[in-house]
């Protein structure tokens, strides 16, 4: 099992009770880690956001770029930390990605990550992306 910090909103999260970084653990821990593929530059989705003008197109190139995010997710974690975290923790299989613009703001667009954990724990993610343009 690891011991990482929580991150929210890339801040670190304190613990009220104890004045201490919170840490996260088995299945929190791995959606912790495909927020952060999903909102960084392992994805590229925010700078994918606006540029490309056609739903299709931005559906197929989005799903494209997820999947390659946490094929990297995938392997970093088999690579040199499959030894120090528990099957909740690390990325087993994606099970389903998808892409949509938001019905009420064609600026924003929703991704759902679906997977399955090594320990076998379904995980589904949502988060949002805004373009300014």
């Amino acid at each position: 099992m690891t011991a990482t910090f929580q991150i929210r909103d890339a801040d670190f999260v304190l613990d009220p009770r104890s004045g201490s970084f919170a840490t996260v653990t088995d299945t929190a821990k791995l959606a912790q880690d495909i927020d952060i593929v999903l909102r960084s530059d392992i994805s590229g989705l925010y700078r994918l956001v606006g540029t490309v003008g056609d739903p299709y197109s931005m559906r197929a190139e989005a799903s494209r770029r997820i999947a390659n995010g946490l094929r990297k997710l995938q392997y970093v974690q088999g690579l040199i930390q499959a030894v120090y975290r528990t099957p909740k923790e690390r990325l087993q299989q994606v099970r389903a990605i998808d892409v949509a613009p938001d019905v009420n703001d064609r600026r924003t667009y929703r991704f759902r990550v679906d997977v399955l954990s090594a320990g076998f724990n379904p995980l589904s993610l949502t988060t949002s992306i805004t373009t300014t343009v």
